[in-house]
């Protein structure tokens, strides 16, 4: 049984790699965190993305019970959760503390890493509304996201990759690395 997660700044690439990694490796369940909350309360991904601080740690504990229920649902037991651990809602950059990810009990975490030049330029390019953010805010979240990643790793003392998703990215080298480590 592997429970994944993989973290990374919206626009990094994360769902493009997850789909293209389980499409290769059914045995995977890929869980959407935004879409499992977005279908438990009725949210939008819109006013997902904007919520206040407050809410989204309290989205953590309905994505738990939507994680439970989907694993239940669905007969499985290795999954790869596409999540964020840094949220920014426009207004403010909440990192989820390492107890919002211990339920998921996580045999490993990716975080996907690119310049924030180049998530810049995806987010330009990509429909899906965001808070703009220059290439420096974009820098010191992604700064935060290494910093949170490598905390849940050290408290849940489970393993953790950062890979880079450039180009013809794939999950596939990062995957094999964490597995090298499980």
């Amino acid at each position: 049984m592997e429970r994944l997660i993989v973290f990374g700044v919206s626009g990094v690439g994360k769902t493009t790699a997850c789909l293209g990694y389980v499409a290769r490796h059914p045995r995977y369940l890929l869980l959407s965190a935004s879409a499992l909350i977005a279908s438990a309360t009725g949210a939008t991904l819109k006013s997902l993305r904007t919520a206040s601080a407050q809410q989204l740690l309290a989205n953590q504990d309905i994505l738990q019970l939507a994680v439970d229920n989907e694993l239940r649902k669905r007969g499985a037991s290795s999954f790869i959760l596409d999540g964020q651990c840094v949220l920014d809602n426009g207004r403010e950059i909440v990192t989820l503390p390492a107890e919002a990810i211990r339920p998921f009990r996580p045999t490993g975490l990716i975080l996907l890493e690119a310049s924030a030049t180049e998530i810049a330029n995806r987010r330009s390019q990509d429909a899906r509304q965001r808070p703009f953010r220059t290439v420096k805010e974009l820098s010191e979240q992604l700064a935060q996201n290494r910093d949170a990643v490598r905390d849940y790793a050290m408290q849940l003392e489970i393993p953790f990759v950062c890979a880079e998703a450039k180009g013809a990215f794939s999950l596939d080298k990062p995957l094999e690395a964490l597995a090298g480590s499980l």
